[in-house]
Order: C-alpha cells, then structure tokens, then sequence
C-alpha cells in the first residue's frame, strides 16, 4: 500500500497503514494501566480506522475498534468501542481524571459503555473523554436515565491550569475477567 504524509502540521494528509504487535509497555505513571497492545490503523486522508485495538492489563484482555478523526489537529476526535462490555463505575462528577484504570468486573453492577469518545488537540492539553453508556443494558442491574452520556475532562497535570490534577481520581472501567 501507498504511504504518504502531506499537507500541513495543522491539517495533515496521511495514507497508508501502522500495524503495532504485541507492543509491550513498561511505564507505570501512562495514562492508562496498560501492559501489551496490539492494533491495525488505516490513515486515508484525514481519517483513520482502528481496524483493531487489543489492550492488555495484568488481569483484562479489551478488544476494541474505532475511528480516528484528524482533520483538524487541534480538534482530533478518537472513537473507539469494545467487542465486550466495559462498565463505568464512578457515579459521582469529579473536576478532572488524570488516568484510566482497566480492571476485571465480577458482577456487572452499572450500565455498559458503548463508546468512549476522546477530544482534544494533538500533543496538547485540554482532552475530555465521554463515556456513551448503553441504557437498558441486558448487563446492567442499575437503571440509568435515556440518553446517558458522561463527559468528564482529562487533565496530565503539565500546564499551568492542569496542577490541581496530580490529586485528581483515576476513572476505572471493569471489563469481564479473561
């Protein structure tokens, strides 16, 4: 397959393919508490499609897929869903997260998310994530209003606005155990 970058830094052209296997991850203070990944990405243009994005932890295998939206740089939209049911556990609001924890679920005890949206500017702060949740899960035992859909901003604590986030609680979605 052709392999291009064009364009410009803001509005990049990309074509061509990434394909990561069994990437293995070593940090404990990234974002998430991923070991292992794997993934296929096919760039056309100022789109891309997460043919597949397999993440492991120490306890959970999450098989993903997803659509990545890059036209803008400083608007890039990240969509991904998964092959099982993730659940999102933290009912109250909070200011910020600075991390996403993935951890296996015993019992499904919240409504099952059926997309997590990342937004922000490549390279940057100012990201948010919103968790579209599933209402009236087969998976769920708690009733949830329609149309729920929670958005909550990420902060990595590097910009001068971002400090109060070092505090900040970590999201945890449960995933069934492998």
């Amino acid at each position: 397959m052709e392999k291009s970058l064009s364009e410009t830094l803001e509005r990049p052209r990309i074509v061509g393919e990434v394909q990561l296997v069994n990437g293995k991850l070593a940090s404990s203070d990234s974002f998430l508490n991923v070991i292992g990944a794997s993934t296929l990405a096919i760039f056309d243009g100022n789109h891309a499609s997460l043919e597949f994005l397999n993440l492991a932890t120490k306890d959970v295998d999450l098989a993903l897929r997803g659509e990545i939206d890059f036209e803008n740089t400083k608007h890039v939209v990240v969509r991904i869903a998964g092959a099982t049911p993730i659940f999102d556990l933290m009912s109250r609001p909070v200011d910020c997260v600075n991390k996403i924890e993935i951890a296996p679920a015993a019992l499904p005890l919240a409504p099952a998310a059926t997309e997590l949206e990342f937004r922000g500017p490549l390279l940057q702060s100012g990201w948010s994530v919103s968790l579209k949740e599933e209402i009236g899960s087969q998976f769920s035992i708690v009733p949830t209003p329609d149309g729920a859909e929670r958005i909550f901003p990420v902060c990595f604590g590097t910009g001068p606005e971002e400090k109060h986030c070092y505090s900040a609680p970590s999201r945890v979605l449960k995933l069934p155990p492998r």
